[in-house]
């Protein structure tokens, strides 16, 4: 009789050596943001965060736009004109790899402009069933952007989506105020300061 002993390998070590690795960007002096978001021609750096601290001196970190190396360590900096990277490959001592694909995002904030009706200080004249006209305007230099509006009268907000003028009813006789922001796809925004405005009753239904 032929008899055979099979040892039972050990069970294989799938911890992998390279940490978690995130991405953050440093602009203005604000340190370990998340939100990979610039404006156009303006200077920032990138930094490699490493899930374990004591881990990063372990390994190789190399920035690249697309196959073209930019720079290497942890941190590349990156100046108003400079090629932004959108690879980072971060390698250990054992030679295993990890190739990490970002975006940064290029975007200018809308801005409101000052002009708007009713003006600060005004007086309409009318009642409670009276439409009144606002207006505002703003503008986004990023090619094909939508906005979205916000106009906020006294404590009630409306969404007039990319509309900058509506008509609203409903303001009784005495002072009010109003505002406006405007919002881009990315999520940056404007918003006016308050204006103040008046309503006077010259027809007696509010009575």
């Amino acid at each position: 009789m032929l008899a055979s002993c099979l040892t039972t390998p050990e069970t294989p070590d799938t911890t992998p050596s390279i940490p978690t690795i995130s991405i953050l960007m440093i602009q203005d002096g604000h340190d370990d943001s998340t939100n990979l978001k610039v404006a156009p021609n303006s200077a920032f750096s990138l930094k490699a965060k490493v899930s374990h601290s004591s881990d990063s001196n372990q390994l190789d970190f190399v920035w690249m736009r697309d196959s073209k190396i930019l720079g290497t360590g942890r941190i590349i900096d990156i100046d108003s004109n400079g090629t932004i990277p959108n690879t980072l490959k971060v390698t250990d001592k054992e030679d295993n790899f990890l190739m990490l694909a970002f975006e940064v995002i290029l975007n200018t904030p809308p801005q409101m402009e000052e002009t708007t009706t009713p003006s600060e200080g005004d007086t309409l004249y009318g009642n409670f069933f009276t439409t009144f006209f606002f207006s505002w305007a703003s503008t986004d230099s990023d090619e094909g952007e939508t906005c979205s509006h916000f106009l906020q009268i006294d404590s009630t907000i409306y969404s007039t989506s990319d509309l900058q003028q509506v008509q609203q009813a409903g303001l009784s006789e005495g002072i009010h105020r109003f505002r406006v922001w405007v919002v881009d796809s990315f999520g940056d925004a404007d918003t006016l300061n308050w204006r103040s405005f008046t309503v006077i009753d010259t027809t007696g239904e509010n009575e």
